[in-house]
């Protein structure tokens, strides 16, 4: 019985810890997946800056937040045509 207790005080005590940050910055491997393309196509993109991208000293990362804006762009292309 006091081995439950103790497994039911740890259980509350991982429920309490609070959710890791979301990322803000994803790779290009990543980008690709969320944009269901591939990674030539997701760095042509990024080449033409049709996808904001941004570099940490030799590696390339993509705001979150540039995927969304992007798809947004798509959507509103879409909708007007």
């Amino acid at each position: 019985m006091e081995n439950l207790r103790w497994l039911a005080m740890e259980d509350s005590d991982t429920a309490q810890q609070p959710d890791p940050p979301a990322r803000r910055l994803v790779t290009i491997d990543v980008a690709a997946s969320l944009l269901s393309m591939g990674r030539s196509k997701t760095c042509e993109l990024i080449a033409s800056r049709d996808l904001e991208s941004v570099k940490i000293g030799r590696s390339r990362r993509i705001p979150v937040d540039a995927l969304d804006q992007f798809v947004a762009r798509l959507r509103d292309e879409a909708a007007r045509s």
